[in-house]
């Protein structure tokens, strides 16, 4: 049977670079074991049966926490652009053509009554 969630934890343990991943199947939750870097055996409990669509983004947010607990670095985000600055004179000619526009758009609806 496929569970989703097992399937997100494992992928969230692999594109974080864990290898040595052991799934246990003894009770009725699976377990999924883990070490980073040859340190301790980790264990993280999956559900047996997810309750709602979003159980796997959730055990995707949990195997995060764990991993960074564990010291493995997350930074897979994109870069974010910096926020652009204008000087204020840009600002000011932004501001009066937005302006300049409400006036036209004011005197076309005025014009067509």
């Amino acid at each position: 049977m496929k569970n989703p969630c097992l399937d997100a934890a494992l992928a969230e343990l692999e594109s974080a670079g864990v290898r040595d991943i052991q799934i246990a199947r003894g009770s009725k939750h699976p377990q999924v074991r883990f070490r980073v870097n040859g340190g301790p055996l980790r264990a993280f409990t999956v559900p047996g049966t997810p309750s709602d669509q979003r159980a796997p983004a959730n055990t995707r947010r949990d195997v995060r926490v764990l991993l960074r607990q564990c010291g493995v670095s997350m930074d897979r985000e994109r870069p974010r652009k910096p926020p652009l600055k204008l000087d204020r004179l840009s600002l000011l000619e932004r501001r009066v053509a937005a302006l300049e526009q409400q006036l036209k758009n004011m005197k076309e609806k005025s014009d067509d009554r």
